[in-house]
């Protein structure tokens, strides 16, 4: 990308449109979308909004608000803002379970239980495209880290997104297709459950009667 005396002429988009702003080198992400979207609508704010960077070689990077651009914009070839509604943010009551176990608990009373007393046979069943899509709806929240703990690194995980236009549901629901795709048997509902397991000792809430209705059809 050209570089001018004040920063990097780059591509950006927002909601559809394109234009070229020139970004100093030495601003972070959060100093970034307060540059440029400071014409919200009131119901808006710049932190409903992530900052995902494309380079001239294909990798995609989403940014955090407290990264700075620096040389990274000698290589981007576009910036896109992407909209964090569709993602589950962490409550009050959220903040609160991450630091207390066994609130967790009391909040969650069905805990996994019902999926301790499966048949082996259930319990080891591959998933497939169907129970992809259904899972996905389950985990909105952690998502990145539990796609993380099934192998799959930041930057795949960041090109889906991008290539699934910036939907979580989407974007987790081809990453699980793309894991039992790469580990057939062992990609299977027990193993995606001992992830969840983990989150949940860890103080993080875990929705398991979502999770009863998308594997079983129903909940008890």
């Amino acid at each position: 990308m050209p570089r001018q005396s004040e920063g990097v002429s780059v591509k950006v988009c927002f909601r559809g449109t394109d234009r070229y702003v020139t970004v100093p080198d030495n601003i972070n992400v959060q100093q970034f979308k307060s540059m440029i979207l400071f014409t919200l609508p009131k119901d808006e704010t710049p932190d409903d909004f992530g900052v995902c960077l494309k380079f001239c070689d294909g990798e995609v990077r989403l940014l955090g608000d407290d990264e700075k651009f620096g040389d990274l914009l000698v290589r981007c070839k576009k910036i896109t803002f992407i909209s964090r509604k569709g993602e589950t943010k962490p409550s009050a009551s959220t903040s609160q379970d991450i630091r207390s176990p066994s609130k967790v608990k009391q909040q969650n009373k069905l805990g996994s239980s019902w999926f301790d007393n499966l048949p082996s046979s259930t319990q080891t069943k591959e998933i497939t495209e169907k129970d992809a899509a259904l899972l996905s709806l389950c985990i909105e929240h952690h998502w990145r880290q539990i796609l993380i703990q099934l192998d799959f690194t930041a930057a795949e995980i960041d090109n889906e997104f991008y290539n699934s236009e910036f939907n979580v549901s989407d974007t987790i629901t081809k990453l699980l297709i793309r894991w039992h795709q790469k580990h057939t048997r062992k990609a299977n509902y027990l193993a995606f459950v001992d992830v969840l397991k983990r989150f949940e000792k860890l103080g993080s809430s875990v929705p398991w009667e979502k999770l009863q209705v998308a594997m079983l059809g129903e909940a008890s």
